[in-house]
């Protein structure tokens, strides 16, 4: 799968790739995660790869996390939610709009705590 993170075809290249996000491969997680942030994939398998950042407890994809708040899907958006909840279990419970979330998050991500 390793080899195949790295095929010229794109899809090939992303389901090998996601292949081992979801294994938790750390060097995979950061190829993912690496700018620019790039979607190699439709709605339902991209939020599938999103939520990995935040199940392996992947602390530098919270950039990724955040960006990801802004995706036209809401299955990633809430991915990306789930993810960064991950990273940082002591967030509040609720915010009082989407901007305070991502100003929060923001803070935690760019502070690395």
């Amino acid at each position: 799968m390793k080899k195949l993170s790295s095929d010229p075809d794109d899809e090939v290249a992303y389901y090998a790739l996601n292949y081992r996000v979801k294994q938790c491969d750390r060097e995979a997680l950061a190829k993912l995660v690496a700018p620019p942030y790039r979607v190699r994939a439709a709605c339902e398998p991209w939020a599938t790869t999103v939520s990995s950042v935040g199940q392996c407890r992947y602390v530098p994809g919270g950039r990724f996390l955040l960006d990801s708040l802004d995706h036209a899907c809401l299955n990633v958006v809430q991915a990306a939610e789930t993810g960064l909840r991950a990273l940082y279990p002591d967030a509040p419970a609720r915010f009082d709009s989407p901007q305070e979330q991502k100003a929060y998050f923001r803070e935690r991500v760019s502070h690395g705590r």
